[in-house]
């Protein structure tokens, strides 16, 4: 990261008690995360921004994660250093990943889902299942074994 200018980025923070949450009052993209403009026109993450301001810098490669888990709080107590795989891990661990029919990559319903289900039970092949709805055999057959949609 770069050296950042800490009044300039406090000042788009409300601090309050060291156990709350401090909100990013600043611009915050798609996914609510703070975005503060350092001095030469670079756009970082604020709470990535927030964790060198008080601990000071760190390798780029790591994942500054919130135990409080909301995405636009700066609160330095509330960061901590992570790896990617254990981001991964509190997301699902959290419920934050969509899951089936609400994860916009879904081939299927949760209706589709049954009735593949119940379709098989009464006989139905795997492909002839999948040539029904329209999708691959091995999607089906994740379904039919409860390797997705369990």
């Amino acid at each position: 990261m770069t050296a950042f200018d800490q009044d300039s980025f406090y000042d788009r923070v409300d601090r309050r008690g060291p156990r709350d949450c401090w909100p990013w009052l600043g611009g915050k993209d798609d996914d609510g995360y703070g975005r503060f403009s350092s001095g030469n026109g670079k756009r970082h993450r604020a709470h990535r921004v927030a964790y060198e301001l008080a601990y000071g810098r760190f390798d780029r490669k790591s994942h500054v994660l919130h135990f409080c888990d909301n995405p636009g709080c700066v609160n330095p107590g509330h960061l901590r250093l992570g790896t990617h795989q254990e981001n991964m891990k509190e997301r699902n661990e959290k419920g934050r990943q969509a899951q089936g029919g609400d994860n916009g990559r879904a081939k299927l319903s949760v209706m589709h889902a049954e009735a593949s289900r119940a379709l098989h039970a009464q006989g139905w092949s795997i492909a002839k299942i999948a040539e029904f709805f329209f999708v691959d055999e091995s999607t089906i057959s994740a379904v039919v074994h409860a390797r997705t949609w369990s």
